[in-house]
């Protein structure tokens, strides 16, 4: 038996990186919020990015911390790093 099927090893390692996997639920690590939208927000300096590229620019952001937006909806294959 090789050891990703004995134990939570995956077959390529990265450097730095040993023993078993852990296995977390997603909002265990990060806070997960929805309904987020900006059209009540007036025109600004703050560019609105969605899955189809820039939309507009707000006056303020929806949040005051780092954050990542998944679209429900949108242009697949067309995703917009800014």
């Amino acid at each position: 038996m090789s050891n990703t099927q004995t134990k939570n090893v995956p077959e390529l390692r990265f450097p730095g990186f040993e023993g078993e996997w852990e296995e977390k639920k997603l909002g265990d690590l990060i806070k997960v919020n929805s309904g987020k939208d900006y059209k009540h927000l007036e025109k600004g300096d703050i560019p609105v990015y969605g899955t189809g590229g820039y939309m507009t620019s707000v006056s303020e952001p929806l949040s005051e911390i780092d954050a990542v937006g998944i679209g429900r909806k949108g242009t697949i294959n067309k995703t917009i790093f800014a």
